[in-house]
């Protein structure tokens, strides 16, 4: 993983491990977050006043939790931007602090009684760790938590830009019309049993979008999940997040069809009720879905393959197609993969990823839906996503991260949930 890539992911990733940190220190607790009582709180300037506006995460961290604590101290170093080790972070420790990440660049603010490490500043009882000194500013409490209006209260928070986030992670997603409308993003740590959840919203301006827009249906429908790998995600109605994929330029395949003649054409509408979408990076998708009438499909896909040929001779478009053994229609399109495609009995397999197994994934097996969910998109990353990014103390005990999402016009609500082995 690339120097850029492993940034983007620590930016996306850091709610996620500061919750593994957290629930694998309640596990190794028996559910129980207790300590002997600590001396009397330091007082100090509010760490929040100390972050830079417009950055694109800030954590909010009661550190006298100490599982909270410990997460920190594991987290921090790790953080892109980061000069502090484990070992001057837990001097800091024990009341409020605040954590800034913006363009590879890392601001801490934390009330403390502990000196400033090197490189740092205090300022009235509270350490300040940052690139650039940041003017504090009035009322900065206050406007932090009006963000988190609706969510539970919890000793863990993180405001970020979500439109900055997206894009670091999916250009391609961020550009369209509904990825240009997502604006402040909140979530927060609680603890449910041994799972730790992050409930989330991100707020959107419906200004010039569509429901159509959106990448699912708005609504509390759950879709059945089947299929594994890094990113697993099932949808309702494949038919609008096909779309939303198509309008991003990230299946460029469905436009080679899209292209055919009518005799030729695949019904791109009938994808059925709806579908398991996986990827190993958000870059090529394998897309498994159950369409009204398979045949169709199967059909088409032979008409194109035994036709493409003429299509080549007569000048219409340079697109070859090849059909393997295991059932798999490969598209190439300008001596480009365009994709790949298969019907096996009534599973449709659509996919960009020239590695994946189709028959494999028609085959997939049915995966519960995760617990609570209540959005057309359902969501698991394997641990293994996240790799060397998580702290040692956690990356042998984490689970899948499970969760939903529901959209609508406005925004985003849904959660995600941390299993712990």
């Amino acid at each position: 993983m690339s120097v850029a890539r492993r940034r983007r992911a620590l930016l996306i990733a850091a709610p996620v491990l500061v919750a593994a940190a957290v629930a694998l220190v309640l596990l190794l607790r028996g559910g129980k977050d207790t300590a002997p009582p600590a001396p009397r709180v330091p007082t100090g300037i509010e760490p929040l006043a100390f972050m830079p506006p417009g950055a694109d995460v800030v954590l909010d961290l009661d550190t006298d939790v100490p599982s909270i604590a410990i997460a920190a101290a594991q987290l921090v170093p790790r953080l892109p931007g980061s000069t502090l080790t484990a070992a001057q972070v837990q001097p800091l420790v024990g009341s409020r602090m605040a954590i800034a990440l913006d363009g590879g660049r890392m601001w801490l603010a934390a009330i403390t009684r502990a000196p400033a490490p090197p490189g740092a500043v205090k300022r009235g009882g509270t350490v300040v760790v940052g690139p650039a000194p940041v003017t504090p500013a009035d009322g900065a409490r206050a406007a932090f938590d009006r963000r988190f209006t609706g969510l539970p209260r919890s000793s863990a928070r993180v405001a970020f830009d979500a439109h900055a986030l997206l894009a670091g992670r999916s250009p391609e997603a961020a550009a369209t019309r509904w990825g240009r409308s997502l604006r402040a993003g909140a979530a927060v740590l609680v603890s449910r049993g041994e799972r730790v959840v992050l409930p989330f919203k991100v707020a959107a301006d419906p200004s010039g979008v569509a429901l159509s827009d959106l990448p699912v249906p708005a609504g509390t429908a759950v879709p059945r999940m089947q299929g594994s790998g890094p990113i697993v995600a099932a949808v309702r109605s494949p038919a609008q997040t096909l779309a939303f994929l198509r309008a991003a330029g990230l299946l460029s395949a469905l436009d080679v069809l899209d292209r055919a003649p009518g005799f030729l054409r695949p019904d791109l509408s009938d994808l059925g009720p709806d579908a398991t979408i996986t990827t190993p990076d958000l870059r090529v998708f394998t897309v498994r879905a159950t369409p009204r009438d398979p045949g169709d499909w199967s059909t088409k896909l032979a008409r194109l393959d035994a036709l493409s040929g003429l299509i080549r001779f007569t000048g219409v478009a340079d697109v070859r197609i090849d059909h393997a053994r295991d059932g798999a229609y490969t598209i190439v399109q300008n001596g480009r993969l365009a994709g790949r495609a298969g019907v096996y009995g009534r599973t449709l397999v659509l996919s960009t990823d020239p590695r994946a197994d189709l028959p494999a994934a028609a085959r997939a097996p049915l995966r519960p839906a995760p617990a609570g969910a209540a959005g057309a998109l359902t969501l698991r990353l394997a641990p293994a996503l996240f790799g060397e990014l998580l702290p040692a103390l956690v990356r042998d005990r984490v689970g899948d991260v499970a969760g939903w999402a529901r959209t609508s016009l406005t925004g985003v609500r849904g959660e995600l949930g941390v299993a712990v082995r």
